[in-house]
């Protein structure tokens, strides 16, 4: 043994605890089944089932409730009645009873910190402000909740001492308890704080919260069951000081404690630390229980007293395998120096194991439902969050739907209160795992933050996702029925892969493709096809052919990293166009090609009935036999023709004429919003600049006005 005192008692401390985790591990390294290489066999590897409630790491209980409902003061309250015994953490705190560990966490009050908080929460207690009501933030919680794992969960009324009526306090109370039972979980517990003595909850009613607290069964979670995680309590940065004096920018070493729940963990095994990274572990120690139940301190002084002998052969094992409910300390290095720099001592930090198929990237195809409560519908290609597994991350997905024939056709806009199929490209889950979908991690003022819920389906790599398409020709010559075509196709062998595909002109004479034309017909010009109609089409005629196109998913995903910003910022991910303009306060000119323009189509479906009228009047005057009656007939015919022609002239007008509705586009620069520093941004303008501006959008006002007058004073004349 060490020859000081001090050596002496730390040594003696590394022995009590050494003793006892050799013990478990004395016989074998793992347990059965559980093999070095599990991560590449299995993507499940299997659960510890505790024998004991000593073995079992704390109880996690989340507290949540919007902001100034009372948490922080809740904790305390049961803190004082469980223990005296505690320790500062991550806005968290543990207590010690005789039976049972609990450790209660705070809730942040950010996107962020509710994702991570579903992951890893044993129960949830909801704080419902009795005075406000049930607000935003608990549903969209409930929601995390219902994709990552439902817990067990009771509710918390506070505020209960603002009511001065007692009839309307009783009836505000029951109502509340109705609503916890209907909206937030049937046969939840549900619990009222009626006051405060001496700036602390009532004693009793605290009694009463912990009483429930000491004997509620836990629901075991399968998915956190077969992998290993850490909800860290201590959080330190080991980087050699002379390093950092080098480089304040430079990769660190950091250590994370805190106990090790779900299974067991391999030494050197790939972890991921919730908005950093993926990181393998660069060593793994085993440490003193800091919060050992009493009935485990006298056990491990037995074990030490009468295998004290064996530890000098014991303590050089090489373990390799830390067994579920032991506190840990994880190394690792080259860790951003951010994730150092922005660290929030109220933020907890989930560190979860992933599997080596977890840790690949590719494509993922889930079935996507919108909740019904976010107003807006989510676009293709926009940019999403994802949170599945103990990841978040940002991409692009491709929303589809199957239709009568298979074919799964892309969709612009995701489907009002019906599921749809989502492609997009990231780091890999298991078939059958949830993921929530939002839309920023931002704190902002949205109506309802989450997106949607969505399954991992099993990819089928053969699934080709199409999109339909207009392909658009003309007329090159003109035989009877037959036509050659042109600016449709590329190539002669293009047009053989669309041998007879049908396509229709804008006149409504459909047809079909028969081959390539011949270089004998088309003067040696390829991409000339031809093509046999039902009726001889025109020269003017327009040829359009729908094709089904193959699309592609865009490879792009955006690691979720809360380092790179400080804490009282949240991650902003890659936004569209409007997102980012809006956020750097700038003007973007307009495009005008990009407005969608009106044609003129003389067989509208609003003018099918007026035009009928022609061929009928043909008829009629054919098969009138009197004078009278074929006068009659030219009279109709002569009025038609005037009022078809004065129809033209005025979808001509309207063609050509500016939209009023578009505001856009007669001032030729899009605002996104009222910026606060016009002056500012004026004045980085030229005063040239300027007069060709405001002198552009004059004369094109001007002309506007114009012509909508000479419009109106058309339409009165007319009438």
């Amino acid at each position: 043994m060490a020859s000081s005192s001090l050596n002496q008692q730390e040594e003696d401390t590394y022995v009590k605890h050494g003793l006892s985790y050799v013990k478990i591990y004395k016989n074998k390294k793992c347990d059965e089944g559980f093999t070095n290489d599990h991560h590449h066999n299995s993507p499940h590897p299997p659960s510890i089932h505790h024998t004991s409630e000593e073995e079992r790491p704390p109880y996690v209980i989340v507290v949540h409730g919007p902001p100034k409902v009372g948490k922080t003061l809740l904790i305390k309250c049961l803190e004082d009645h469980f223990s005296r015994r505690n320790v500062a953490g991550p806005s968290r705190c543990f207590l010690l009873g005789d039976k049972r560990r609990i450790q209660f966490v705070e809730c942040p009050n950010n996107v962020n910190g509710m994702i991570d908080a579903a992951k890893y929460a044993d129960a949830v207690m909801f704080l419902i402000d009795a005075g406000y009501g049930f607000e935003m933030e608990t549903f969209e919680f409930l929601e995390l909740l219902k994709v990552h794992g439902m817990p067990k969960v009771m509710g918390v009324l506070t505020y209960l001492d603002s009511f001065k009526d007692e009839d309307v306090l009783a009836k505000t109370r029951q109502n509340l308890l109705d609503q916890f039972q209907t909206n937030i979980h049937n046969g939840a517990k549900a619990f009222c704080l009626s006051g405060r003595h001496n700036a602390m909850y009532l004693e009793h009613e605290i009694s009463e919260l912990a009483s429930f607290l000491s004997t509620m069964e836990f629901h075991p979670l399968s998915w956190r069951a077969a992998r290993p995680y850490m909800l860290v309590d201590l959080f330190e940065d080991v980087t050699p000081l002379e390093k950092v004096q080098m480089d304040k920018e430079c990769p660190r070493d950091i250590m994370l404690e805190g106990y090790l729940r779900g299974c067991d963990i391999e030494n050197g095994s790939k972890v991921h630390i919730a908005g950093v990274g993926d990181f393998p572990l660069a060593s793994v120690t085993s440490l003193t229980d800091p919060f050992a139940l009493p009935s485990v301190d006298t056990n491990n002084l037995k074990t030490n007293t009468d295998e004290v002998s064996d530890f000098d052969e014991l303590s050089n094992m090489q373990i390799e395998c830390f067994r579920a409910g032991t506190y840990l300390r994880f190394e690792f290095h080259d860790v951003p120096f951010e994730m150092v720099k922005n660290h929030d001592p109220c933020q907890p930090i989930l560190v979860g194991g992933i599997t080596v198929e977890e840790a690949k990237v590719g494509y993922m195809q889930v079935k996507l439902e919108p909740h019904s409560w976010h107003m807006k519908l989510l676009k293709s290609k926009d940019p999403i969050i994802v949170s599945v597994g103990w990841r978040r991350y940002q991409t692009r997905p491709i929303y589809t739907l199957e239709d009568c024939h298979g074919r799964n056709r892309v969709l612009k806009y995701t489907l009002e209160d019906m599921p749809c199929l989502a492609t997009f490209w990231g780091p890999l889950a298991p078939t059958g795992t949830e993921l929530a979908v939002v839309q920023s991690l931002a704190d902002n003022k949205a109506a309802f933050r989450i997106l949607a819920k969505a399954p991992v389906l099993e990819f089928n790599h053969d699934i080709k996702i199409v999109k339909k398409r207009k392909r658009i020709g003309t007329p090159y010559k003109i035989f009877k029925k037959t036509a050659l075509i042109k600016d449709m196709f590329t190539s002669d062998l293009e047009i053989a892969n669309f041998k007879d595909a049908k396509i229709q002109t804008a006149r409504g004479i459909s047809g079909m493709v028969d081959k390539p034309a011949g270089k004998s017909l088309t003067h040696g010009l390829e991409g000339i096809a031809k093509c046999t109609f039902k009726h001889k089409i025109r020269k003017r005629d327009t040829v359009f052919m729908h094709v089904y196109e193959q699309v592609e998913v865009p490879r792009f995903f955006n690691p979720i990293m809360r380092g790179p910003e400080p804490p009282d910022r949240i991650w902003h991910s890659v936004v569209d166009t409007y997102e980012l303009t809006r956020a750097s306060d700038l003007c973007v000119p307009a495009n005008l090609e990009s407005y969608y323009k009106r044609e003129i189509n003389p067989f509208h479906t609003r003018d099918l009935e007026f035009y009928s009228r022609w061929p009928r009047l043909m008829v009629a005057l054919r098969r009138a036999t009197s004078e009278e009656d074929k006068l009659s007939i030219k009279r109709q015919i002569e009025d038609f023709e005037i009022v078809r022609d004065e129809r033209r002239r005025e979808r001509e007008l309207e063609a050509t004429a500016p939209r009023r509705q578009t505001v856009e586009q007669v001032r030729a620069v899009r605002f996104i919003e009222k910026p606060k520093d016009t002056e500012k941004r004026l004045a980085l303008m030229s005063d040239e600049s300027l007069r060709h501006l405001s002198e552009g959008l004059v004369k094109k006002f001007i002309e506007y006005e114009k012509q909508k007058q000479k419009e109106k004073e058309r339409h009165q004349l007319l009438q």
